[in-house]
């Protein structure tokens, strides 16, 4: 399905400021970047005097096509798009962020991922039938699976944990 089918919202992170415009405090909140590492958080900020986005969005870095699940409210870098739903959950968000690393994997830095790009790029998604008869995405299958995925991974590092 095209990722506007999927998405209600596509759009650079609305909320956004570079390192260098970040005001020092108590850290509170994500500063989401395009860092591949560490769920693309590259720390912690203060207020910034403007709310910060909503959490409960996937996060895709326009330079570095990293993709990640922010549950938490944050602020985000300049090149940050952010992707909401109604129908994200923090059960079915790893299972779309699978799919988005393999449907953004084909830009790069001369071919960067924009709105337009986004706008026009298909990703594999479980469908179920409406019902109206149309095809639609499979929230309910995703959360369910991405529920089962989590509970094995937490039971593999439950068994690593007793064995060491």
């Amino acid at each position: 399905m095209l990722i506007t089918d999927v998405f209600d919202e596509y759009r650079q992170a609305p909320a956004w400021l570079n390192t260098n415009q970040v005001r020092l405090g108590e850290p509170e909140f994500a500063h989401v970047t395009n860092s591949a590492a560490g769920n693309s958080v590259s720390g912690f900020i203060a207020h910034q005097g403007f709310s910060p986005n909503p959490g409960n969005a996937i996060t895709v870095g326009i330079d570095t096509q990293v993709v990640a699940y922010q549950p938490a409210s944050f602020y985000g870098a300049t090149k940050v798009y952010e992707l909401r739903s109604p129908d994200l959950s923090e059960d079915n968000a790893p299972i779309l962020v699978s799919a988005l690393k393999k449907g953004v994997e084909k830009f790069s830095w001369g071919h960067k991922a924009s709105a337009g790009r986004l706008s026009k790029t298909r990703i594999m998604v479980p469908v179920t039938m409406s019902s109206d008869g149309e095809q639609a995405v499979d929230w309910e299958g995703m959360a369910q699976y991405g529920r089962a995925l989590r509970v094995r991974a937490e039971r593999h590092a439950f068994d690593e944990a007793v064995m060491t």
